[in-house]
């Protein structure tokens, strides 16, 4: 498994304890997401629930994705 990116579901201010844990794990680091630093964020809040605030969540992720193909006056 080498993944692209991995996602952080984002439940609290503990977001960034688990972006620098995948970032500095050793075990890790030879995957092409952790090289490349490619840890996306979402909040859980757009994942809890089956409802339309999961193409919000859609939205977040392919703004990290592509965030050339979004203008600044859109988000």
């Amino acid at each position: 498994m080498d993944p692209d990116y991995f996602i952080v579901v984002t439940h609290s201010e503990l977001e960034p304890d688990q972006k620098r844990w995948l970032l500095t794990n050793p075990a890790l680091a030879d995957m092409e997401a952790i090289e490349k630093k490619r840890v996306l964020t979402v909040p859980e809040s757009l994942l809890s629930s089956v409802s339309h605030h999961v193409a919000d969540a859609v939205e977040t992720l392919a703004r990290q994705v592509y965030p050339d193909e979004f203008p600044d006056d859109q988000q």
